[in-house]
């Protein structure tokens, strides 16, 4: 069962990273803060993405989250994004908000997880429509493979479109019960003037809960 996973995740990933010839890493540090006695929690992450040798992109989420019953989560979040201009030293900003429900069931050793969020890009006046769903597979007490999708749609209460997805597949190693770090291989897909454009991701979470 250790070996089977591993394997699994090489099985996945390796026609996959084939099929995308770039490379990207993101870092995205998390922490949950407690406010109250009643499941309400800071939020705070930072989200920032390397792309050959150098950071093009960061993204700084505040929100707060109120645990609704054993299963379910909500939160509503507010970032600012800086995306470098190409060939310059300058960067542009933008701002968005979105309301967030979390979902998470045991389904005996295995554990189901979604999260969907509606986002409304206020620089650009644009709605978007995200989804994540995904699969925990314990390997130990401490070690478990994730696999999961996240389809977005633009422009959801006009022309609506499906314009980007990410394929996620990777490893979280629980470090204590309040913290973990996530390593993910990210298939990031965005389509492009009628056809798609592929990009490697690996991504690094570090997960802090107070």
């Amino acid at each position: 069962m250790r070996i089977f996973f591993p394997l699994f995740f090489i099985l996945l990933v390796y026609p996959a990273v084939c099929f995308a010839g770039s490379w990207e890493y993101y870092v995205e540090p998390k922490v949950k803060v407690p406010i109250d006695k009643d499941s309400l929690y800071l939020n705070v992450k930072e989200e920032t993405r390397f792309k050959d040798g150098a950071n093009y992109y960061d993204k700084t989420f505040l929100g707060v989250s109120k645990k609704l019953g054993y299963d379910f989560e909500f939160a509503f979040y507010g970032a600012e994004v800086e995306k470098k201009k190409k060939n310059k030293n300058e960067w542009d900003s933008s701002y968005l908000v979105w309301p967030e429900l979390a979902y998470k069931h045991k389904l005996g050793r295995f554990e189901l997880d979604s999260n969907t969020k509606l986002e409304y890009e206020i620089t650009e006046d644009i709605w978007k429509f995200r989804e994540k769903i995904g699969f925990a597979l314990p390997i130990n007490n401490k070690i478990s493979f994730w696999i999961g999708d996240e389809p977005r749609v633009f422009s959801l209460f006009e022309r609506a479109y499906f314009g980007e997805n990410e394929a996620l597949a990777g490893f979280i190693f629980t470090l204590a019960t309040s913290s973990s770090v996530n390593i993910f291989y990210d298939l990031r897909s965005i389509k492009q003037n009628g056809g798609w454009e592929n990009t490697n991701c690996l991504r690094l979470e570090l997960n802090f809960k107070f």
